[in-house]
């Protein structure tokens, strides 16, 4: 009787003891998920062998003098500024959008110089972003460059000046619902970058034939859109980088037909090589380094993954292939 008492107790004991450590790793598995996929109050960046953390307070939004004047008619401007992941923030400029064509749309990420200030490099111009306790100022590093900062309006407008720090929401009724948009350009060929809900959007003045508007399925939100010409063709391909609501990493590509138009890239799932399937977690980043896609995401050892992609030609249309896979 005690020796079967003493099993059952045993039993148990390990019932207990494994149940707990399936419960402590799946808890580990959801909080890398919900890490990823939440911002940081702060940006840290490495300057001199110092930690540099950005002020969480400077997160929000910022309007020109229009603003005030809205109900009367008035154009306006208003910046966004929030953290977007663990290296950079997103800065956001939007207008009013209810009665004309926005003036001004324009979206970043940034990296933080100090506590006070973030910088971002578009089309070939570094932008900085000054803080003080109730305004931001939008200049560029260079007073040469300040031109650039008209590209991103029309009419003649322009994205630098100081705004002033506003206390909760833009007015809904009246602010440009644009989710994201970028600018894309290589050698003579131009591409708009659009994402609005659930929809992705790219058009191209440039196309000899099909000028767009392209439109596929957007799965969450945008990190990033990048181009470049991965098979060395002289031709573009365009890679819109997003993270869905459980901090897993999409891709969406299109490849440049001849200057004429543009057709989808095909681009595998990561679960279809074992190899870079194995230990992901989400939390990917993307990147067009030379001629390649890369994919690096965290894995739970502390250690990263990369995965290379190449682009090749398909039967029915081109697709990346995975050529490396490394873990350091």
């Amino acid at each position: 009787m005690i020796m079967h008492r003493k099993l059952k107790f045993t039993l148990l004991v390990s019932i207990i003891l494994t149940l707990a450590i399936a419960f402590q790793s799946c808890e580990r598995k959801q909080a890398g998920k919900t890490g990823q996929l939440q911002a940081k109050d702060t940006i840290a960046t490495k300057k001199d062998d110092q930690t540099v953390v950005f002020d969480s307070r400077h997160f929000g939004n910022y309007v020109d003098d229009g603003y005030a004047q809205r109900d009367k008619g008035s154009d306006w401007v208003a910046v966004t500024v929030r953290p977007l992941d663990d290296s950079f923030m997103r800065v956001s400029i939007r207008s009013r959008s209810d009665r004309k064509r926005p003036t001004c749309t324009f979206d970043t990420n940034a990296s933080v110089v100090d506590q006070h200030t973030l910088k971002a490099f578009e089309q070939g111009s570094t932008l900085l972003f000054t803080f003080s306790d109730s305004t931001i100022s939008v200049t560029t590093e260079k007073e040469s460059e300040e031109g650039s900062l008209y590209f991103f309006c029309s009419g003649g407008a322009t994205i630098a000046g100081n705004y002033q720090k506003l206390e909760g929401n833009l007015d809904a009724t009246q602010v440009d619902p644009t989710d994201y948009t970028k600018t894309l350009n290589l050698s003579s060929q131009l591409f708009i970058v659009t994402a609005r809900e659930e929809a992705l959007i790219i058009e191209s003045p440039t196309l000899e034939v099909d000028k767009g508007p392209y439109e596929s399925v957007l799965t969450g939100e945008v990190l990033n859109a990048e181009i470049g010409d991965l098979n060395a063709d002289g031709e573009a391909e365009i890679f819109i980088y997003s993270r869905d609501g459980e901090g897993y990493g999409k891709v969406v590509g299109y490849s440049v037909n001849n200057g004429k138009s543009m057709s989808m890239i095909a681009i595998p799932p990561i679960a279809d090589s074992q190899e870079a399937n194995a230990g992901y977690e989400g939390g990917d980043e993307f990147a067009i380094v030379e001629n390649n896609l890369v994919r690096r995401f965290p894995l739970a050892n502390g250690k990263t993954k990369q995965i290379q992609y190449k682009l090749k030609d398909g039967e029915a249309m081109r697709q990346l292939v995975v050529d490396k896979v490394m873990v350091y």
